[in-house]
């Protein structure tokens, strides 16, 4: 019996870091143990093209780059099945183009909304669901996003809060839409009271994660505060922490690789992010499965249910300053809490889930 086929289609994989990036990786080697056969064409610094392994070059100019990646895309489509794409942008519409022209069926993994993110990254104020319902998201990219999503035969996304979005403004229809939420594997480690008071943030230091109200309410609460991550705001950040004499209270730290991003999760007390969006955050997972308890957005997307202590109105710094203080005055409480919520969601999990949803619409 010939072996199922996969071409996998990003615009990330290690050494890149990141969850999309180890997850792809992670995908791949699931696959291969299955005894699929698995072509990945892929966005890195170093190009390197072999038969199933393709990766180009983002240093290139941005034309020359697209073309190359659908035309390596195109010849890796007639070793696989399906294509199996994540993210509806450069890799996603090659993907889209790829699979009317050699009518293979097409697969999507979106983590997120690519469209209010973007506005939001230049400075947009409006939350996600105004500028849908004020009609603002209407552009050429949104009607390119609906051909992509319209024309493939399955989309996963990881949270309940997408799914109305995807139906109702893109037409994605019910029967193709599956909600497969973010890995988070067991740790064996548990976190203890100890008695310091530290704060975590890790993620792309962009405006609508509200990293600023964070710095400035530190003068207030003076825990100290570890910002781990790297974008548009860390210089901003960065003035803003000197602006406020908070040089020995607040730190930020590029990207750390995941085992070092471990530890300091382990040394520190609570996992925070005041993202006017969660629909279904890695870190913050990340920080329960080690035993941290942490503070998010009341209107968050995570399939996981958190107590009301966990969950903050994030346009309140009065709201967010008692919720932090509620915690580490009931600190062993709140260690309680994250036991009692806590629901680890392992890969082969997510795996299963995903293969039964794919034989359910005849891809594999």
């Amino acid at each position: 019996m010939e072996n199922k086929k996969v071409v996998l289609a990003t615009g990330i994989y290690p050494p890149d870091i990141g969850g999309p990036a180890t997850y792809v990786k992670k995908l791949e080697e699931e696959f291969k143990d299955r005894l699929w056969n698995v072509s990945i064409v892929a966005y890195g610094d170093k190009k390197i093209i072999n038969k199933d392994f393709i990766v180009i070059s983002r240093k290139q100019f941005f034309l020359f780059k697209y073309v190359n990646y659908f035309y390596h895309l195109w010849r890796a489509s007639f070793r696989g099945d399906f294509i199996y794409a994540f993210d509806l942008g450069s890799s996603g519409f090659s993907a889209f183009i790829v699979s009317l022209l050699t009518f293979k069926p097409l697969v999507l993994r979106i983590g997120g909304d690519l469209l209010w993110e973007g506005k939001a990254l230049r400075g947009y104020k409006k939350s996600m669901d105004d500028f849908y319902n004020l009609g603002e998201y209407r552009c050429f990219k949104f009607f390119i996003m609906k051909l992509i999503l319209k024309r493939a035969k399955v989309v996963f996304i990881p949270a309940q809060s997408l799914a109305y979005i995807y139906k109702k403004y893109y037409g994605v229809s019910e029967d193709s839409l599956n909600i497969l939420p973010n890995v988070v594997e067991v740790r064996a480690y548990q976190k203890n009271n100890t008695g310091t008071k530290k704060i975590l943030f890790a993620g792309r230091l962009v405006q609508y994660k509200n990293i600023d109200v964070l710095i400035k309410l530190v003068k207030d609460i003076n825990y100290e505060t570890y910002i781990v991550g790297n974008g548009p705001e860390k210089k901003y950040l960065e003035d803003l922490i000197k602006e406020n004499n908070l040089e020995n209270k607040v730190w930020i730290y590029n990207y750390l690789p995941k085992n070092d991003l471990y530890e300091l999760i382990k040394s520190c007390d609570l996992g925070i992010s005041l993202s006017q969006v969660e629909y279904n955050p890695n870190f913050i997972l990340e920080c329960l499965s080690f035993g941290l308890p942490v503070l998010l957005n009341k209107d968050n997307g995570l399939t996981l249910k958190l107590p009301k202590e966990f969950l903050v109105d994030v346009n309140s710094g009065s709201d967010i300053k008692n919720k932090i203080n509620y915690i580490f005055d009931n600190y062993d409480k709140s260690l309680d809490l994250v036991k009692e919520y806590f629901k680890p969601y392992s890969f082969e999990e997510s795996f299963e889930s995903m293969m039964n949803f794919l034989n359910k619409k005849s891809i594999c």
